[in-house]
């Protein structure tokens, strides 16, 4: 089922891509027709998550696993957009010497944005597939809608709900954020419990930027550990940045 679900997404997908350039520019929405970046990162951590086995971790607050994390966005008219996002591991690919457990991934979604007197609204589906020199290949889809809520746009409050498609697992996300050349962001994240608290704090220059990342997880079972384990309750990781967007 997984694998259908996937190869119908990527079909959709390849037609919007295909189908695009052809669009006539007046067609779509003042903006960028395609973004594109790339993030080199010390550790991948997703919602709280480290990549690697919680296993083979040293406990430690900032674990060395870097990635080169890609990532392009066309986009379409009418809201419309489709995303690639990779990230690639650095290090510890032997899988005769495998430390880190390290993944590669590449997710691809396909969204609908729009805006009313309530928000700034986005809705669509996320595959995630995944290659490990580990375990082999792997996939996932999720559903998700976000809302970007019309008061304090200082601090631009944002709710995000993500169900995963197979296992109906959900995740939903509190987040705020601010800045420009010196950016922050804060967030909870929440499954059966608060699987994260994150905050960040970055500076840009030019099309360039650094951020300093920390999460912290107070359930260690939500994030990949054994009850009782003996774990780094929060975790930091830095990331560089390099994007732009692309106009005509």
């Amino acid at each position: 089922m997984i694998r259908r679900a996937s190869l119908l997404f990527l079909s959709l997908a390849a037609a919007f891509a295909l189908a695009l350039p052809a669009l006539p520019r007046s067609a779509a929405a003042e903006g960028p027709v395609l973004s594109y970046n790339v993030d080199l990162v010390s550790n991948y951590v997703w919602r709280g998550i480290e990549t690697f086995s919680a296993a083979n971790t040293d406990n430690s607050a900032f674990n060395m696993a870097p990635a080169v994390q890609p990532s392009l966005t066309f986009y379409g008219p009418g809201g419309l957009s489709f995303g690639l996002w990779g990230s690639y591991a650095v290090s510890d690919r032997d899988p005769a010497d495998f430390d880190l457990q390290a993944a590669d991934e590449m997710d691809y979604t396909l969204s609908y944005a729009w805006s009313n007197r309530m928000g700034a609204f986005s809705a669509g589906l996320v595959s995630y597939t995944y290659t490990s020199v580990a375990s082999g290949n792997g996939a996932s889809n999720e559903m998700f809608v976000t809302w970007g809520l019309p008061v304090m746009p200082s601090i631009a409050p944002t709710v995000a709900h993500y169900a995963d498609i197979g296992s109906g697992l959900t995740y939903t996300s509190l987040g705020i954020g601010g800045g420009e050349s010196l950016s922050w962001a804060a967030s909870v994240g929440f499954t059966r419990g608060i699987q994260d608290v994150t905050a960040s704090v970055g500076y840009g220059f030019g099309d360039m930027s650094v951020k300093l990342s920390v999460a912290t997880r107070p359930d260690e079972t939500l994030v990949g550990y054994a009850e009782g384990a003996d774990y780094a309750s929060t975790v930091a990781w830095l990331t560089f940045s390099y994007g732009r967007e692309v106009t005509e």
